[in-house]
């Protein structure tokens, strides 16, 4: 519904085009444009170039477009493609019917979940993954850094009850940072 299609029968592909405007204070940023969930094959375009595809209809995925925008007006078109019935793509619990029937519901097509613009300095964390090894006192923590990386130090702290018990530093290579905090006993 939050797409405004609203249409819940069978559509085996579905396109958006929507137009978007960026803050004066996003110029010398990197945009990335994000979708927490569409189903089930996607392909996006920022005025009129392809800035990727993605499959699965239940995981987040997200572009950096900033080489495609414009100054002033930019256009965005989204293809969501969803043949829940060819058993070629999980269907989780959508109707193979028309209607829902048993413990089958009403069927999800095209984007379902939010989706947004961010504005990123030109060198980011892209991803980052925090491991807790509780029986050795260590927090593990693994980061992507996105953009040029040289000369630069990914740093964490581990605190608790608002006190820090554990902290530590560590130099980028080649976009990636890995550290592990040794927390105080």
């Amino acid at each position: 519904k939050l797409s405004g299609v609203g249409h819940v029968d069978f559509i085996n592909s579905i396109w958006y085009r929507r137009t978007f405007t960026l803050p004066e204070n996003w110029k010398d940023k990197r945009v990335i444009l994000h979708f927490e969930a569409v189903d089930y094959s996607t392909e996006v375009w920022i005025n009129g170039k392809s800035v990727g595809t993605h499959e699965g209809g239940y995981s987040s995925f997200s572009f950096d477009i900033t080489g495609t925008l414009t100054a002033g007006e930019n256009v965005i078109i989204v293809c969501a493609d969803d043949d829940v019935r060819s058993e070629l793509q999980p269907a989780g619990k959508q109707s193979y019917w028309y209607a829902s029937a048993g413990c089958s519901y009403t069927r999800t097509t095209g984007i379902w979940q939010t989706v947004w613009l961010e504005a990123v300095p030109k060198t980011y964390i892209e991803k980052l993954k925090i491991t807790p090894d509780l029986e050795n006192g260590k927090v593990n923590i693994l980061a992507t850094i996105n953009g040029p990386s040289e000369d630069l130090k990914l740093a964490g702290k581990a605190m608790l009850d608002g006190e820090v018990v554990g902290e530590a530093s560590v130099s980028i290579s080649a976009g990636i940072a890995n550290t592990t905090i040794s927390i105080a006993e």
